[in-house]
C-alpha cells in the first residue's frame, strides 16, 4: 500500500513525520495520542457514566479562626479522605456519651475586658476538652471513660478566646471582651 500526502496527495514514506513537499505533519503527536488512546481502550471507560464533585466551604468572619469544610459526592467520595489529609483538615473523632452527664463545679471571673472560666474536670484529659463558640454562650464538655462534664456559660457576642490550660484536673479559660 501506497502512502501519500493527504494536503499535497504526492507519496511519502511511512517513518516519515512531514511531508517533503508541503511540509505537514504526516504522523503529529496528536494522531498518535488519539490511536492510542483507542487502542487501550480507554473509549469505553469515558462511556461509562460518571457523576460527582467536590465541595469546599470557607466561613469567616470577624477575628474567629475561619472554618473549613470539605465534602466529597458521588464517584470522588473515596477522594475525600486524602483532600482532607492534604488540606490539613482532620475529622473530629465522634466520642461516645457516657452514660453518666453531670455539671462540674466552675467559678466564673468578671474583670473589665476579660472573663476567666475555671472549671474543675476530675478524671479528664486536656485532648477530651471540647469547647464550642456560639453567639453569646460558651459550652465546655469534658470526656472521661464513663462521665462526661458539661457546662455552659453566657458570655457577650464579642468575645475572644485568649488562653486555656488544664492543669491538676482544672480547665482554666481566659476570654477577652
Amino acid at each position: 500500500m501506497k502512502l501519500e500526502c493527504p494536503n499535497c496527495k504526492i507519496q511519502i514514506k511511512k517513518e516519515w513525520n512531514f511531508c517533503p513537499n508541503c511540509g505537514i505533519a504526516l504522523n503529529s503527536y496528536e494522531d498518535k495520542e488519539v490511536s492510542d488512546f483507542g487502542k487501550t481502550g480507554m473509549i469505553n471507560l469515558m462511556d461509562t457514566p460518571k457523576s460527582g464533585g467536590i465541595s469546599i466551604y470557607v466561613n469567616s468572619n470577624n477575628s474567629k479562626k475561619p472554618e473549613i469544610r470539605v465534602s466529597a459526592f458521588g464517584d470522588f467520595k473515596k477522594y475525600e479522605p486524602e483532600l482532607k489529609r492534604r488540606m490539613g483538615l482532620y475529622d473530629e473523632k465522634i466520642k461516645r456519651v457516657p452514660p453518666v452527664i453531670e455539671e462540674p463545679e466552675s467559678v466564673l471571673r468578671r474583670n473589665r475586658n476579660r472573663i476567666t472560666i475555671k472549671v474543675r474536670m476530675p478524671g479528664a484529659n486536656k485532648e477530651d476538652i471540647k469547647i464550642k463558640r456560639y453567639e453569646n454562650s460558651i459550652e465546655i464538655r469534658g470526656y472521661t471513660v464513663n462521665k462526661l462534664y458539661y457546662t455552659v456559660f453566657e458570655v457577650p457576642n464579642n468575645f475572644e478566646i485568649i488562653s486555656k490550660n488544664f492543669i491538676d484536673d482544672i480547665f482554666t479559660l481566659v476570654l477577652r471582651v
